[in-house]
């Protein structure tokens, strides 16, 4: 199976998120590289 615009692994204690990206992440307008593990802020209204 491939993942191919990501996953939710958890978020964190002041609310921002971090997700794994898929195999194709710029398609879903994510940024970073296939498997990087990014981290969205809670005010930065992303995901």
């Amino acid at each position: 199976m491939v993942l191919h615009c990501g996953g939710l692994i958890l978020g964190d204690v002041l609310g921002g998120v971090f997700a794994l990206n898929g195999a194709r992440p710029a398609d879903s307008g994510r940024p970073g590289g296939p498997g990087e593990i990014i981290h969205f802020a809670p005010d930065a209204g992303a995901l």
